[in-house]
């Protein structure tokens, strides 16, 4: 058992997906209804109208359970993202030891965003779950990116 299989980490960034997901497809259906009733008022005939807005409605109350589907969803990422941000803050990785101070650096830099974000009251969750997926796959990161990663701001608007 690897620590990225079961790692809230890894379960914070995909539920931001599906919420991401299932936010967009609320919108989506919204407008579409929106279209559709204002096509209704500019429809010659009212019974072409009636039949418009009768489209409409059910698009709409899709639109709204999925509103209330990705409200769910958003409260689960809070959740594990703070037991993420826990897991990651308690201790260094374990091959901190042979790191240089760049790679270290960079690393707390990342690890301080998380922190900053997650003692917000509403933290900015898409820049939080990618301070956790760069923190989870801190063995990739390649020479030239250590620089950009500790030259972050505390809260930064995005990450490199």
């Amino acid at each position: 058992m690897t620590a990225q299989e079961t790692h809230p980490g890894l379960l914070a960034i995909n539920l931001q997906a599906k919420f991401v997901a299932t936010r967009t497809q609320a919108r989506t259906l919204r407008t579409k209804a929106a279209g559709m009733r204002r096509e209704a008022k500019n429809v010659a005939l009212s019974v072409d109208a009636a039949k418009l807005r009768r489209e409409a409605k059910p698009l709409t109350e899709e639109a709204k359970g999925l509103e209330i589907l990705a409200a769910h969803q958003k409260a689960e990422v809070v959740t594990h993202t703070t037991a993420a941000t826990e897991l990651l803050n308690k201790r260094m990785p374990p091959e901190f030891a042979a790191w240089g101070i760049m790679k270290t650096r960079a690393y707390t830099k990342v690890l301080g965003v998380l922190v900053a974000q997650q003692k917000r009251i509403h933290p900015n969750l898409p820049l939080a779950t990618q301070a956790i997926g760069l923190l989870l796959s801190h063995q990739t990161w390649s020479e030239s990116m250590l620089p950009k990663l500790a030259a972050i701001k505390h809260v930064p608007r995005s990450l490199p």
